[in-house]
């Protein structure tokens, strides 16, 4: 039987097991170089499942609250009940809560406003107009006659002659 191969060359001391393979190579890492079991992730960032403060405070928000309103309970968002506690505060008297409430509105209808505002801009609509009269002026030129299918030119262009 013949003796198992072997690498060939001169080996620095400690690379080799007792077999004679490497221990430090190509593809094969110093363990002082290695991540230790379960801590593959990189330093300085945040953990795995923690949530940002906008989606925490966004869920606290959304989150749905049993309240009594004229004798009768009904559930709505922390959010709504906020607005309406907002609101009340400032029909009973406290004017920073009504300062605010109005400020709210008029912040929700300029948004609201801007959102209706959002069409074509100018430049394309006049594009789109001039289309449009491009089309009717052929449609105007070429009349379709309905007992055969055929297209026959109106008679404006049969009599008349453009001079350009």
């Amino acid at each position: 039987m013949t003796e198992p191969l072997t690498p060939k060359g001169p080996y620095k001391d400690g690379n080799t097991d007792d077999d004679g393979n490497y221990i430090v190579g190509k593809n094969r890492t110093p363990d002082h170089g290695k991540f230790r079991k379960g801590d593959g992730r990189k330093r300085g960032r945040r953990a795995k499942g923690t949530r940002n403060l906008d989606t925490d405070v966004m869920a606290e928000a959304t989150a749905q609250i049993t309240v009594n309103e004229g004798g009768k309970e009904i559930r709505i968002s922390k959010q709504q009940a906020m607005i309406k506690r907002l609101i009340d505060l400032g029909f009973n008297g406290n004017v920073a809560a009504l300062k605010e409430a109005i400020s709210l509105i008029q912040a929700c209808n300029g948004r609201a406003a801007e959102r209706e505002d959002r069409g074509l801009p100018v430049d394309d609509l006049k594009i789109i107009e001039e289309y449009f009269q491009r089309k009717l002026a052929i449609d105007d030129r070429i009349v379709t006659d309905p007992d055969e299918g055929a297209v026959t030119p109106s008679s404006k262009e049969e009599g008349q002659h453009d001079e350009r």
